[in-house]
Parts: C-alpha cells; structure tokens; sequence
C-alpha cells in the first residue's frame, strides 16, 4: 500500500522480486482430520475463486495467478499441468461434491493467524466462499507461532495456509515430504519423488515435475490461490548488502 511512497524516498534502493512465494490452502490429510476425504478437498478445490480471494492478500501488483504448487514460471520444474483444477469458481461443483463426501455440516477447523493480516484476510475471503457453498467453519484465531505449532498437532486443526518456496527442489521439498505435518503418503507422489531423484534425463524429469503436480491437484492435497511478489527496501547508506531469497545483513556497513 505505501510503494509509490517508499519509491519516492532517495535514500531507499528498493527491489521488486516477482516470483517470490506460492500461496494456497493446506488441507489436513492426516487422521483424525476429515479433510482425510478427498471429495471435501476437491470441493474446497472446486469453490475457490483465486482472484477474489487474492485481492484480499495482496494489491494486485504484488500477486500473480500461478496453477503450480511447486515451482514458478522460469524454474526447469515449473508446469502449469494443474491449469485445469485452478481457479475454478464453481459453486454447484463444490455442492455436489460435499455431497458425495458426505458431509453433514461438521465443523472444520481454520486456523487463522490474527497478527498476520494477509494472511488473516485471504483466509477470510476463502472462508466465505466455502461458507457460502455449504462447509461450517470453525475459526481458530491465534497468534501466528501459536497456529504454525497447532499444525503440527493432527488433530487440532482441519485447514491452514501455506507459504512456499518456489526456488526448492521437488524432490527435498517439506510439503512433498510424507513425514511432514502438511504432506500425505500417496504411493504415486512416492513414486515420482524417486524417479526424480534418480533420473538424469531432463526430458524425463520435466514429465515428473508435470506429474507430481497433476497428482497434487487430482487429490486436491494443496489448493494453490495466487505467486506473491515482494518489494524489499534498504537505505542508501547501507553497503555490503545482499538480498537471495531472504535478506542477508551480516558482512554489511554504513557509509555517510
């Protein structure tokens, strides 16, 4: 909200990396949870309207439309494979689907980090959505160290949000991991992490970067919402100063 602001400033050096996170919906794969129901993820899958729930995130400059859980356009394991299960703005889908689930109104527990807004209001857009399709939320507010240490704990939550390193390999990469909180042991997904790791032909890895994501999205096992661009700042004064992918401050100085 304050760019035009800081790029007015002279003595700031400001940089806008495009590109910088993935951000969706985690569902609970993970007994007891019952978004262990694949029919409940696909209609949460099928509810969601992206650019509605991303203008709650982000001003529209800083997000960008992105299918991929994975990877972001210009990475060698990025594929856009999952285009046709994002994005899908489909009420009656997602009705129908909960009715094949079977859900009968269960609450499903949101964790919501409150001193986070943009992540507290995009988890609001979704919630109304899924509201509005038939799912009864039950909002779990908390600080944001208090919601990342419920997620690890299977029971005490149904829904989170993910913000991921687009910049890590598939194969090491924590939401693909089985023992991971918010990962799920899928014999197939498995499979393809193996042939990664073990494939040196770029044309048959770029077959298993598509394929992991077809299986991620055909189980809804993370519904990806929007790419987060990022405005990062420093003074001019500062030397020494490199920015990866997260600031890096040590070795640095001010010159007057």
């Amino acid at each position: 909200d304050k760019f035009d602001q800081f790029a007015a400033n002279p003595d700031l050096v400001l940089e806008y990396r495009a590109g910088a996170y993935n951000v969706g919906i985690i569902p609970n794969k993970k007994e007891p949870s019952i978004m262990t129901n694949v029919a409940l993820r696909r209609a949460i899958q099928a509810a969601i309207d992206a650019d509605v729930t991303a203008r709650a995130y982000y001003p529209e400059r800083f997000t960008e439309k992105n299918p991929a859980v994975l990877g972001v356009p210009g990475l060698v394991w990025y594929s856009d494979a999952a285009a046709p299960y994002y994005d899908q703005a489909n009420p009656e889908k997602a009705r129908q689907l909960l009715a094949e689930a079977g859900y009968a109104g269960q609450p499903v527990k949101w964790l919501l980090p409150s001193e986070t807004p943009h992540f507290y209001n995009l988890s609001l857009a979704a919630i109304q959505q899924l509201e509005a399709v038939g799912f009864k939320i039950e909002q779990i507010v908390v600080d944001f160290a208090s919601a990342v240490r419920a997620s690890f704990q299977p029971d005490a939550w149904d829904i989170f949000l993910f913000v991921s390193n687009p910049y890590v390999h598939p194969s090491v990469h924590n939401l693909l991991v089985t023992a991971h909180p918010y990962s799920w042991d899928d014999p197939r997904k498995n499979e393809i992490l193996e042939l990664i790791w073990r494939t040196p032909d770029a044309d048959s890895l770029a077959q298993y970067y598509r394929e992991v994501e077809l299986v991620i999205a055909d189980q809804a096992a993370f519904i990806p919402i929007i790419t987060e661009n990022i405005l990062k700042g420093h003074h001019r004064k500062l030397k020494g100063y490199r920015d990866d992918q997260y600031a890096v401050f040590w070795n640095c100085w001010f010159e007057e």
